[in-house]
């Protein structure tokens, strides 16, 4: 009897294993942990390891940025969700990627101006508003990079709503953030869709991953996206956000 209890506590025990993965808010792919809908990303990565994973309880929280880079990367968290190729290095990513990004520079909707290179920011010294830590495409970092005076970071979790109420009062000239991040976070802020829009975007679009400091981790997710595209489910989960599946 006592061996029985014993091995029922510890299969318990081996099954309650968490799988700890971290971002800042950035709906819709990760958004507020307590909600019923906590983010496509997060559902995935959970939907992926109760197919094959073996018991874990895949823990969502927020972190900022470079804190939640820094710790996947010492192991001290099991992964980050929403990362680009760059920001996955020294990590492990799933063989497909959890979602498609497209940055896009973002003005007040009283200015008519486009982007076309970053020689038109410089000259025409527009300021330019960008969450602390995000990696950008090489020809915004260099220009980054060479005219600091022109750009306003902002930190923490709540950095984008800083951005975002600076530029509603025109206090800078521009945001760079993912199009779907930046409407979902301007309804979630009540503010009319009106007051912004977009100047064009900043790239090409970029595959975007739940990326893990366990490759064994990876390779759940890879097999649960096959898996979810494959039954439908997937489709279900991006509904949930207004999002349709990108293949």
């Amino acid at each position: 009897m006592v061996s029985l209890i014993f091995l029922t506590w510890f299969s318990l025990s081996l099954g309650a294993k968490e799988v700890v993965i971290c971002a800042d808010n950035w709906c819709p792919y990760n958004c507020e942990p307590s909600s019923s809908n906590p983010g496509f990303m997060v559902e995935i990565v959970r939907e992926s390891f109760r197919l094959f994973g073996s018991g874990e309880k895949v823990v969502y929280k927020l972190l900022p940025w470079t804190r939640a880079m820094k710790e996947a990367r010492a192991g001290t968290i099991d992964g980050i969700i929403g990362a680009i190729d760059s920001e996955s290095v020294g990590l492990h990513t799933p063989s497909l990627e959890q979602g498609m990004m497209s940055a896009q520079f973002f003005t007040h909707s009283k200015k008519m101006w486009k982007f076309s290179n970053t020689s038109q920011l410089k000259n025409s010294k527009k300021r330019v508003g960008a969450v602390k830590g995000y990696d950008f495409d090489s020809h915004i970092a260099k220009f980054f990079k060479e005219n600091p005076a022109q750009i306003q970071y902002s930190h923490g979790e709540e950095a984008l709503p800083k951005l975002i109420n600076i530029l509603r009062h025109q206090r800078i000239d521009t945001i760079i953030e993912d199009q779907a991040v930046f409407w979902n976070k301007v309804k979630e802020l009540k503010i009319s869709k009106n007051t912004f829009r977009s100047a064009g975007p900043v790239g090409p679009t970029k595959k975007l991953y739940v990326a893990f400091h366990n490759k064994s981790h990876a390779k759940i997710v890879a097999k649960g996206m096959v898996a979810l595209r494959k039954s439908g489910e997937l489709k279900k989960i991006l509904k949930k956000y207004n999002l349709v599946d990108w293949k």
